[in-house]
Formats: structure tokens, sequence, C-alpha cells
């Protein structure tokens, strides 16, 4: 994946990034409605995503439960295959799943102080981080509505994929 592949915020409640999907192909869009609630997560995370949507294009479809989307965000858990500690010349990205978030065992600030200290001579990573951190409220898995929808230039100019 590529690492100019991170969420970016639009407004104060829209967002645009790229996820995992075991359910489309890869290039389709989704629209993604945050409605405050946690799907298994810190439920303390989630309420300020209430009313905040995300657009996302599917680029990876493996190995995910129905339904679930996997967000791709710097910090966020290197997942399976652990390539990016190769790729940024670390193995403190946390844990494979969670990432900071689990590392800092939810810790807004601390997950922050990692953003600014691992990403920066990387500073797209870093933004990514960040918008984890500032739009997205450091959320762990908040629940969701979503539907396909057509993508966006904004993510298909970034990804080459159409929708």
């Amino acid at each position: 994946m590529c690492w100019d592949f991170v969420p970016w915020s639009v407004s104060d409640y829209l967002s645009y990034g790229f996820a995992a999907f075991n359910g489309a192909n890869c290039g389709t869009c989704y629209e993604l409605q945050f409605t405050g609630g946690t799907n298994g997560g810190d439920a303390k995370s989630t309420p300020p995503l209430n009313g905040k949507t995300m657009i996302v294009q599917i680029i990876n479809t493996g190995g995910l439960q129905s339904n679930q989307f996997d967000l791709l965000i710097p910090g966020g858990g290197v997942g399976d295959f652990n390539a990016c500690s190769t790729q940024w010349g670390s193995s403190d990205l946390g844990p494979a799943y969670g990432g900071f978030r689990a590392a800092c065992a939810g810790d807004k600030s601390c997950v922050q102080t990692k953003c600014s200290t691992m990403f920066s001579n990387k500073p797209l990573l870093q933004a990514g981080c960040t918008w984890y951190t500032g739009w997205f409220n450091a959320a762990d898995n908040p629940a969701l509505k979503y539907q396909q929808i057509t993508c966006p230039s904004e993510l298909t100019s970034k990804s080459g994929m159409s929708g």
C-alpha cells in the first residue's frame, strides 16, 4: 500500500481515506456514517464521531469479517504481515492489531506523542496519524452505517483506481 493512502479531513464532519473490506472489489467506494456507538471497542472514544461521515475507497479485501471495514491509519496497527516495520525502519509500532492506541491503553496524548516521534521525518504518515487523534478522536471500533457510492475524484486521483 502507498504511504500517501492516509486519511484526511475535509471539514469537521467529512473525511476521506482508504480501507480494506471483504465484500467488494478493490476500487469500490463507500460512505461510512458514524453513529457514536461502538462495535465492541472502547465506548468512551466513539460518541464524538456521531454525525461524522467518511468516504473510503477499498484498496484491500483480505481476511476481514463480513461487514467489517479496516481503515488504513498510520500507527493504527500493522496487521498480519507487518511489512511497515521494515519499510519505516522501526519495530515500535505497537501491537499488530491496535497499534499505538493499544500500546497506549487508549490514551490520546500518548498516541499523539507516538505519532510525532515515530513519524517525525515522514510528514504524510504523521498527518494521517494526527488525523486519527484529532478528527477521529482515537476511536476504537466505532459503530457505523454504510452505503456504496460513486468514488469521488479526491480518492481516485490518489489511488489511480476508478470506482
